[in-house]
């Protein structure tokens, strides 16, 4: 039978750590709470701190809010922007345990918890014959002890993804936060009529919502008009004022015309006309919004011979580089010398920037269809998820062995950008995401998370969590 004496003390339950409450109170329910073959019901006791310790507890929160947390912990033990998870025997009774949660902030407690039942029950499982038994961890009276003290290397890791790939919104969000990325951009043809509702549920896990849109083109970039850019800014200004800034959300990211293989559009240059529209458009929108922010995209196969003149984009803009060589930032192509030469010369910017990373399940462009006008997003039915999710499983198959065969030189690429100093690098996944958590995705937000550790410690850790499909 199950020690079900345990008990959740919370510092809050409001914004990030409500989710983290409800994470916790799912997550450890499905081990604790029902005894194999023995229909009984039990619920686990979730109280305010202030409640006494009377059971053994999950005592979660910052160490601000939770004066428990600050009892046990000191401030060095919480890296700044992390947090801690300690596995202790209760000082006050010894009869008793604490599995301690602490954050530096909000969102690194919501991280707390998913490393503890992610990484921790894995790490604590019980084990007969050598073979692991998460669901029994709870059989013995005690829990084995663990310590885990993690803090994310950069600031911004995020997903890129179009709007109506989107089945399920709220579990495509929770899998993302599961995975602790920080923000997500969504493309769309047209904004959604339910971004409020969309926006506010991913601000409660912790995610930053970015709302994408074309600047310039529909579907050939090489129909752009470089030699009306001023008819052209108007047009976008007047589109991000009626349609973008109305919505709720965090910034906005665009593409222009940089998605070509050549240098040159009608015999202009792609690099010094993209400049000229971005810094005249993007200074009208921050005129009219100062604390807007802004990504823009591009695609380096057009730009990059012409780096210098991208750089004299206005510094108050974000560049999300994309296709900076091969894999992992195209879907072909396994020149790594060239590509990590490419991140080099990108690094050396004067300018925050972001790094797009794909070779994840794609679109099919031959069957791809565009939004014909604003809908709902991330609500489909289940017979639309279950379509799109066989579908995708067969892309998956194909992508897999990719990541397991050269994930390290993805490593090394990660590593490299992780050690910039000076200017924001923001880390950026592209690919349709939904469904179950797969080994390709999990390993990449591991590696945007941290690169401190050896390369198979990291690939081991992620294969070992339950949620992960390889």
């Amino acid at each position: 039978m199950k020690n079900k004496n345990w008990k959740i003390i919370y510092s809050s339950y409001e914004g990030v750590q409500k989710r983290a409450v409800e994470l916790l109170s799912k997550e450890i329910g499905d081990l604790l709470l029902r005894d194999p073959g023995v229909y009984s019901v039990h619920t686990l006791a979730c109280e305010k701190v202030g409640a006494p310790v009377d059971k053994n507890a999950f005592i979660i929160g910052t160490l601000a809010e939770n004066e428990l947390l600050r009892k046990y912990l000191s401030r060095e033990d919480i890296p700044a922007r992390g947090y801690c998870v300690r596995v202790i025997d209760n000082p006050d009774n010894p009869d008793l345990q604490l599995v301690l949660i602490a954050g530096d902030t909000a969102e690194a407690v919501l991280w707390g918890v998913i490393d503890f039942i992610d990484d921790g029950v894995p790490a604590i499982a019980p084990r007969s014959g050598g073979v692991p038994y998460e669901n029994y961890i709870f059989d013995a009276p005690r829990l084995a002890k663990y310590e885990s003290k993690r803090a994310p290397k950069g600031d911004i890791r995020s997903v890129f993804i179009w709007g109506h790939q989107i089945n399920d919104f709220r579990d495509f969000f929770e899998n993302l936060a599961r995975l602790r990325f920080n923000e997500i951009i969504i493309w769309n043809d047209y904004p959604p009529i339910n971004a409020e509702e969309v926006v506010e549920y991913a601000h409660s896990w912790g995610l930053s919502v970015i709302w994408g849109f074309a600047w310039g083109w529909s579907t050939n970039c090489g129909n752009a008009d470089l030699n009306n850019l001023d008819k052209l800014s108007d047009e976008i200004f007047e589109n991000w004022k009626t349609q973008w800034k109305p919505l709720s959300g965090d910034g906005i990211y665009f593409q222009s015309f940089t998605e070509l293989s050549q240098e040159t559009i009608n015999g202009l240059s792609i690099a010094e006309s993209v400049v000229k529209l971005v810094n005249k458009t993007c200074a009208r929108i921050l005129e009219d919004d100062p604390t807007l922010r802004i990504q823009f995209g591009l695609h380096a196969d057009s730009v990059l011979s012409n780096i210098d003149v991208i750089d004299k984009t206005d510094k108050r803009i974000e560049i999300l580089w994309e296709n900076c060589g091969g894999f992992p930032y195209y879907y072909s192509g396994y020149d790594f010398e060239k590509t990590f030469a490419n991140t080099e010369t990108i690094l050396a910017q004067d300018h925050d920037i972001g790094m797009a990373f794909k070779k994840m399940a794609k679109l099919d462009w031959t069957r791809f269809n565009y939004q014909p006008g604003p809908f709902i997003l991330g609500k489909c039915g289940k017979g639309v998820l279950k379509e799109d999710l066989a579908a995708i499983d067969q892309i998956w198959r194909d992508v897999t062995p990719i990541w397991l065969n050269h994930g390290e030189k993805v490593y090394k690429i990660i590593k490299r950008i992780h050690e910039r100093p000076g200017k924001k690098v923001s880390l950026n996944v592209v690919g349709n995401l939904i469904g179950p958590i797969r080994f390709p995705l999990a390993l990449v937000a591991e590696l945007f998370w941290s690169t401190d550790e050896d390369y198979n410690q990291i690939v081991t850790r992620v294969c070992k969590r339950k949620i992960v499909t390889i």
